[in-house]
């Protein structure tokens, strides 16, 4: 048997921006319309989200603004029971929370760095230690099985209780301290 999951507007909401939500035909004997959202742009993603979608872009303008600084294109954090019903330009990441995909805090946009990068998930996680929940942050890498990526890098500094993981050699303490210590700062000239 097969899960199956669908797009559907609800009596409460008002109207969907056609620019995003495209209606799906109608299988015979199949009551509700359903649709499938288009997300090529920055702004539809942001009015798919204030439609209730649960999607958000993460790019290179939030990781600076965490302490990262890094040029990536952006990705689409998306509920991962959406995949199938989302049309995107964009790299995608699910997530099995659909709040975190929605509405991210920190520790899910670590999790998402893991994925991009799992030097600079650490950085993050170095950067912003004083607002980081980190029984939060192991609860969101477990649900999304990337304990390997973070043993690595040693997350279990930020996320105590990270189970080890057999047969995965973590990064030398020495060089993850050099990178934490790293000045991204910019040069005057």
């Amino acid at each position: 048997m097969q899960t199956e999951s669908a797009i559907v507007r609800s009596p409460s909401d008002r109207s969907l921006p056609r620019d995003v939500f495209r209606a799906e035909s109608r299988p015979t004997h199949r009551p509700r319309l359903t649709y499938t959202a288009e997300l090529d742009t920055e702004e539809k993603v942001e009015k798919a989200r204030r439609a209730g979608l649960s999607v958000s872009l993460f790019g290179p303008e939030i990781s600076e603004t965490l302490g990262y600084p890094l040029t990536f294109k952006p990705v689409l954090l998306i509920d991962g029971a959406l995949v199938g019903k989302v049309r995107t330009i964009f790299r995608v990441i699910p997530f099995s929370d659909a709040n975190a995909a929605r509405d991210p805090k920190i520790e899910d946009y670590i999790v998402a760095m893991l994925r991009i990068d799992m030097l600079g998930a650490r950085r993050i996680a170095r950067e912003n230690t004083a607002s980081l929940n980190g029984a939060r942050l192991l609860k969101r890498i477990l649900q999304e099985n990337l304990e390997r990526r973070a043993w690595l890098v040693r997350m279990g500094d930020f996320a105590l209780g990270l189970p080890k993981v057999p047969g995965v050699r973590q990064v030398a303490r020495v060089a993850l301290s050099h990178s934490d210590r790293r000045d991204f700062g910019t040069s005057s000239t």
